[in-house]
């Protein structure tokens, strides 16, 4: 479900960063639900940072593209997070997401 912001805390950042091998479908709106949202797909290591703006935007991730469709959409996908050189962090990379948010708060 995409969320508003409080509109006290819109002028901080929110910095997002990515740590998967599945895509995350990233929503972003541009005022009200009835406004068209873009469509961003996060890659594994992405960093996404929203301030001014774009942080009072909805804002969902309502899918996750798995590791085969990823592959038909860059066929060198794999070869971005097969550089995490740890067997089991990969191995779970490939069938989980861990997004971290940092946000500024007053």
């Amino acid at each position: 479900m995409p969320r508003l912001q409080s509109v006290t805390i819109t002028l901080q950042i929110l910095v997002q960063l990515a740590f998967t091998a599945m895509i995350p479908v990233f929503l972003l709106g541009q005022g009200t639900r009835d406004d068209p949202c873009h469509e961003i797909l996060l890659e594994h290591g992405d960093i996404f940072i929203m301030d001014g703006k774009d942080r009072q935007a909805l804002h969902a991730v309502p899918r996750v593209l798995d590791l085969d469709r990823a592959l038909k959409i860059d066929e060198n996908y794999e070869k971005k997070i097969t550089a995490v050189e740890n067997k089991i962090v990969y191995e779970y990379l490939k069938q989980s997401r861990i997004n971290l948010n940092i946000r500024q708060v007053n």
